[in-house]
């Protein structure tokens, strides 16, 4: 059997004769098919029927030139009378009615009973128009005969929704929504993307809200022999590049910024606690370990500002360079100022890695704080002709809450003063810097008021450190 199935294979049994050029179409059955064979431009009349329920398909099936024909009665409720085929393939399914006593043709809609006959092919089933082959059927695919040739759909027309199972390929392909892409799993929407962000949902009632995941591929299997353990895939995030300016005197744009956040607790009600806010983690991976060679090291976390850009011309200045702020969180108040506690401010933690055991023991690494000048904010204390107390939080008559680490200290009395301490057990690990530049020695005590921790004469500068039991000093000229 030949590949391609011709439309005589589909209306064998149906086929009524073409009269030819300037003649008129008579149906001689309830179903059939008028192939219409031109060899120029020609005309046919198609006669106004005489009953109902009559199924006929004009089609055009031999192109030497349009074919004109005048369907008496009309054939929709408009009453036109004139259709032009153009194209091998072009046909018009029509159906006769009856309305009052006269009987009219109208388009046959989808509901056409027009038998539906099983076609068999030894290899494929291929469909042309106009002459070129378009689409094939073969033994488990449906394919364009020619590679990105045919759509699926139009910019105005569009299929509705798409069922499939297994894999979607695609080569060099565009995904293009007029409106959001929204992704879902098990009937839940999952993740969206728009022109704005790419987001997910709020979480159905009473259920936690969707994790979400984004990684790189591990390393595949080492391949053995001289082959050796494939790397991770990367992973990199960037943002775009302001652009340049071309307009005179006018600023660049300004590069893209990344903001990553966690999620804020929420509220609590009466006396549960409020939720925790998410962590945010930034780890390195780990080394790989070794065997009688060199273990891996373990991966770099770096975070580095950016550089102040250079002028090109004469009498500029030169960008400064970018900030690096990492601050803890505050503590929360206490909003209704009764009995309650406000939350104590998060600490900063800088950690050097612990040095590796082994026959000989590692290096503790070090926490490096390399700048050309390294600076502390300071804070001044005026002793005011009495003992002062340092705290830190909630301050009192005669205390002083505790800002800095390098205290400039005013004695200005006409004896000496005493400058009391933090409590041993909220300060521990505490280095502070004391300078007396007023006019009287400094006793520098515990909080008890009862130990003596040095005293710091005029001009002097104290330092004094807390190991969370006991305060200890020197203090030099």
């Amino acid at each position: 059997m030949s590949e391609r199935a011709h439309y005589d294979l589909l209306w064998a049994d149906y086929l009524m004769t073409d009269p030819g050029a300037g003649q008129s179409i008579v149906p001689d059955r309830q179903f059939g098919l008028v192939p219409l064979v031109t060899a120029g431009a020609e005309a046919r009349t198609l006669r106004q029927p005489t009953k109902a329920g009559v199924y006929i398909t004009l089609m055009l099936v031999t192109d030497g030139g349009d074919c004109t024909v005048t369907i008496t009665g009309g054939y929709n409720q408009d009453d036109d009378t004139t259709y032009v085929f153009e194209d091998v393939g072009q046909s018009l399914p029509l159906v006769s009615i009856k309305e009052g006593a006269s009987f009219y043709w109208r388009i046959a809609g989808l509901a056409d009973p027009l038998p539906v006959r099983e076609v068999t092919a030894s290899t494929s089933f291929t469909i042309d128009i106009g002459g070129t082959d378009q689409v094939k059927i073969t033994d488990g695919t449906f394919e364009p005969i020619t590679t990105n040739d045919v759509d699926l759909g139009s910019a105005s027309k569009t299929f509705k929704s798409i069922y499939c199972e297994g894999t979607i390929d695609f080569n060099d392909a565009v995904i293009n929504s007029t409106n959001a892409i929204t992704v879902q799993i098990g009937g839940v929407d999952i993740l969206q993307v728009d022109d704005a962000a790419i987001s997910s949902f709020a979480a159905a009632g009473d259920t936690a809200g969707q994790d979400y995941y984004a990684e790189t591929e591990d390393g595949g299997t080492d391949g053995g022999a001289a082959s050796s353990g494939q790397d991770g895939g990367a992973w990199s995030e960037k943002c775009g590049d302001g652009s340049a300016a071309v307009t005179t005197n006018a600023g660049g744009g300004d590069g893209g910024a990344i903001t990553r956040a966690a999620g804020a607790g929420g509220a609590a009600d009466g006396s549960g606690t409020g939720g925790a806010g998410g962590a945010a983690v930034l780890t390195a991976g780990n080394g790989g370990a070794g065997v009688t060679g060199t273990g891996g090291a373990g991966g770099a976390v770096t975070i580095t500002s950016g550089t102040g850009a250079s002028t090109s011309g004469a009498g500029g200045t030169g960008g400064d360079g970018g900030d690096l702020t990492i601050a803890a969180g505050g503590g929360g108040d206490d909003s209704e100022g009764g009995s309650g506690i406000g939350g104590n401010g998060g600490d900063l933690i800088l950690q050097a890695g612990g040095a590796g055991a082994g026959n000989t023991t590692g290096v503790n690494g070090a926490v490096r704080l390399n700048s050309t000048v390294f600076r502390f904010d300071s804070q001044t204390i005026d002793m005011n002709d009495a003992q002062v107390a340092l705290v830190l939080h909630d301050a009192a008559a005669g205390e002083v809450e505790l800002t800095a680490n390098v205290l400039r200290v005013d004695a200005n009395s006409g004896g000496t003063e005493d400058l009391l301490l933090p409590s041993e057990s909220e300060a521990e690990g505490m280095l502070l810097f004391i300078n007396n530049f007023g006019g009287e020695s400094i006793v520098v005590k515990d909080d008890s008021d009862t130990d003596t921790i040095d005293t710091v004469a005029t001009g002097e500068l104290g330092i004094f450190f807390c190991d969370g039991t006991e305060w200890v000093g020197m203090n030099e000229a």
